[in-house]
């Protein structure tokens, strides 16, 4: 049952969870392509459609960016500043699949950014392979300082292991910054295995204050 839950919850909305918090939020300027994509100086690929790639994704037009980035990368396959460009306008498309693609081809070209993790770490959700993500989240492997701890918490509950995610919640609603979303995430995966009085006693007790600081919270 956990993981037939587990499987919209990180597939879905992983990446609406990270994304804004690496600065990736709409109608920002994208980290990620504007510093990291930028072409080597012997580039010679269609230089028409990076530069249609690099303006959409500064005006936060991301399928427009993934779209030139994709035809740039045609011209140069191997780019990896134009991989990662198409790889963050995938991202926050929500087109997971492809975005994977593009996170394995820098991951076999030795580059294993935050973005190709996330990327990676979301195609290990869907296919409900939790171990691989606590595997990962034990060798270091960090999306997000601030949202390691949920992600390690969801696994556990993918794994079917309660107590270690309940742990896991606690530890990050015990974290300076972090409490709301310590106390918002394990109070809905309470309510996932069931345990709705655990999840109103978080909703509707001493928390609910804070809680009801995030709009979600308050729905």
């Amino acid at each position: 049952m956990p993981n037939l839950l587990m499987r919209p919850i990180f597939a879905l909305t992983l990446a609406a969870l990270v994304l804004p918090a690496a600065g990736w939020a709409e109608g920002e300027a994208t980290p990620a392509v504007t510093e990291a994509t930028t072409p080597a100086p012997e580039f010679v690929g269609d230089a028409g459609a990076y530069l249609a790639a690099r303006i959409a994704a500064t005006e936060s037009d991301y399928r427009a960016a993934a779209s030139w980035f994709t035809r740039a990368l045609v011209a140069d396959p191997s780019n990896i500043g134009l991989m990662e460009g198409a790889l963050v306008s995938d991202l926050t498309l929500g087109q997971f699949d492809t975005a994977t693609v593009l996170a394995k081809r820098l991951q076999e070209g030795g580059v294993e950014n935050q973005t190709a993790l996330l990327a990676l770490l979301t195609d290990q959700a869907k296919r409900n392979d939790y171990a691989a993500i606590l595997a990962d989240a034990k060798a270091g492997k960090s999306i997000n300082p601030l949202l390691d701890g949920l992600v390690v918490a969801w696994a556990e509950l993918g794994n079917g292991r309660m107590t270690e995610a309940t742990a896991a919640f606690d530890k990050v609603a015990t974290t300076k910054g972090m409490e709301v979303f310590g106390l918002y995430h394990k109070a809905l995966a309470l309510a996932s295995v069931g345990d709705f009085e655990g999840a109103d006693a978080i909703f509707s007790g001493p928390a609910q204050t804070k809680i009801q600081s995030l709009r979600r919270g308050v729905i």
